[in-house]
């Protein structure tokens, strides 16, 4: 099935996005759980958009950066890994993207 698609440089990030997070491409749509919150840190260029599980016992941070050519996803589509990683590890787990579209 991927194998017939256009190869990712030749199709628009916004088209990709856009796909991606209406599950309209290959993938499905991304599970959203209500245990992730927004937050946001400070950048060079301003605010940076963050998505975060904190458990109830934090013994410390990992930050999940994500791949996927800043088109396959986005910070707020990763929060099953985070609550995984949150559980399993007692850290408080976050995912930043600026190009989440």
């Amino acid at each position: 099935m991927i194998a017939g698609l256009p190869s990712v440089h030749t199709v628009a990030p916004e088209i990709t996005r856009r796909e991606r997070a209406e599950g309209t491409g290959v993938l499905p749509v991304p599970a959203k759980i209500d245990r992730a919150e927004t937050r946001t840190i400070p950048g060079p260029a301003g605010e940076i958009p963050i998505r975060m599980v904190v458990p109830d016992d934090v013994s410390g941070v990992y930050l999940h950066v994500h791949g996927g050519g800043w088109t396959f996803g986005a910070a707020d589509q990763q929060g099953l890994l985070l609550d995984v990683i949150a559980s399993e590890v007692d850290v408080a787990s976050c995912s930043g993207c600026t190009t989440s579209g």
